[in-house]
């Protein structure tokens, strides 16, 4: 928190500089065989003001957790993002963070309990124990998860933690994939199963309302169904899940 940052426009004639604030609210992204919502920040900003610009830049400060839009021209949709959700981000340091990131295992009653027990850390470690029947185990499966977590916080990071993301999401769940096709909006993970000669493709178009570059969504569809039922199964039993 309390980042300053100095911002230059190109252009040095812009006299001031917008900034919306929105209070992080973004919820994690939906299974991939469930329909899209409207992007979540198409809601109202919490706060919007100017701030003069001298020779084309500002100076502000963070003071406040959540998303940063910093925009010259109005009319546009996209801008500078700035983000501020934690002085730890893009790690996970805090008991309610892990048990927030353990959401796409559980159930909507297992993590209503989880994320409101008064002992967080003990609820995630007992979900984990209980999956695995082994201490050793239980260490080793959770710290791939959660490193998964923070890998998503440092590359799919969009007005959202990482692994909140739809990109974020797939990699938790499924792991690297062993392709990748880029293209000008999309990008196409490809998943291969070199025993039953089968793979599994995941399309992440960015959106006509993106605000940056790194704002993917998956193209979802009811095939994912069973994949996806699969992947919480084999986590639920203490195995990393491999298609």
């Amino acid at each position: 928190l309390n980042d300053t940052l100095l911002i230059r426009h190109k252009n040095k004639s812009v006299s001031k500089m917008q900034i919306k604030h929105f209070n992080n609210h973004f919820p994690e992204a939906l299974k991939p065989f469930k329909i899209q919502d409207i992007s979540s920040l198409q809601s109202t900003p919490d706060s919007v003001w100017n701030v003069p610009a001298h020779s084309g830049q500002i100076i502000f400060k963070t003071k406040r957790r959540g998303l940063y839009l910093i925009k010259a021209d109005t009319l546009k949709h996209k801008g500078l993002l700035k983000v501020n959700f934690s002085n730890t981000y893009p790690l996970l340091t805090k008991s309610h963070e892990l048990a927030e990131a353990t959401k796409y295992l559980l159930s909507d009653e297992e993590y209503l309990k989880m994320i409101r027990s008064d002992n967080k850390k003990l609820s995630i470690d007992n979900f984990w124990l209980q999956a695995t029947k082994n201490k050793e185990l239980a260490r080793e499966i959770l710290k791939i998860w959660y490193n998964r977590a923070i890998y998503a916080n440092y590359y799919f990071t969009s007005y959202k933690e990482g692994w909140k993301t739809d990109r974020g999401m797939i990699y938790m769940m499924f792991g690297p994939p062993d392709d990748i096709k880029n293209f000008d909006d999309a990008e196409k993970w490809i998943y291969i199963n070199t025993k039953e000669n089968k793979k599994a493709e995941f399309i992440f178009m960015i959106p006509e309302n993106a605000i940056s570059g790194n704002d993917f969504e998956l193209l979802r569809d009811a095939k994912y169904i069973t994949i996806w039922n699969r992947a919480v199964r084999s986590w639920r039993s203490g195995i990393v899940y491999r298609y």
